[in-house]
């Protein structure tokens, strides 16, 4: 056998341990890695749901949890045979909630013109019935006020004869005074508010009548398009 000089031999050493040593580091990172997916693959078993989200960079990412950073930008749910079983859509601004709450307002107002009306003719008729209503019982309270205003004066007529006669007012009269001025008050108040309830229904059904209006020609456009598709 032939003696190698003792730097070759050095130096063939050193390639051997080199080449130990990457050998060894991508054992380790492999080693790391079939870790991590056996993890996942064992999380993925015991839940039967893994989560899909999108990260700062853009990248879909799966793992058995999502991070509290991205929960609010929406993710997707997804079982053991990667199909989307449930979608959490991202979390709506301050601006675009009261959009929605909005607009579900208006949806509310849509389905309750539609059960109540077929036409717009069917909501002006509403209108004067109602309004009709509210005349009539305007007219009924100030019917109240002429009795009561013809009540005072009977009372106050027997006041007057009493007093021309020298003779002290009844306490029975000066109340029944007292209490026909107060009903005649408060008729006169019922009627302030009768007034008020008249201009707010009317301007109720005005709005009533301009959005139902608005409700039949987004139907009827929707009918014209539907047709012309044929």
């Amino acid at each position: 056998m032939v003696a190698l000089p003792a730097n070759k031999f050095t130096l063939q050493v050193e390639v051997v341990l080199n080449s130990l040593r990457r050998f060894w580091g991508v054992y380790v990172l492999f080693m790391v890695i079939v870790g991590q997916f056996g993890a996942a693959s064992a999380t993925w078993a015991q839940s039967g749901v893994m989560y899909r989200y999108t990260n700062n960079e853009g990248v879909k990412v799966i793992n058995h949890t999502v991070p509290p950073e991205y929960v609010q930008n929406g993710y997707e749910v997804i079982n053991s045979h990667g199909d989307v079983i449930r979608v959490i859509e991202p979390s709506l601004t301050d601006e675009q909630l009261e959009l929605k709450a909005e607009q579900a307002k208006l949806d509310e107002w849509d389905r309750d013109l539609m059960r109540r009306y077929s036409t717009v003719s069917d909501v002006e008729a509403a209108k004067a019935r109602r309004l009709k209503e509210i005349d009539t019982s305007v007219a009924i309270l100030k019917g109240n006020i002429r009795g009561f205003d013809a009540q005072i004066a009977r009372e106050q007529s027997k006041a007057a004869d009493f007093e021309r006669r020298g003779r002290q007012v009844p306490e029975a009269v000066l109340i029944n005074i007292k209490n026909f001025n107060e009903e005649k008050s408060a008729a006169e108040r019922l009627i302030e508010a009768r007034k008020e309830d008249y201009q707010r229904v009317e301007a109720q059904y005005d709005k009533d009548i301009e959005r139902f209006r608005l409700i039949v020609e987004r139907r009827n456009s929707v009918s014209v398009s539907a047709g012309n598709g044929r």
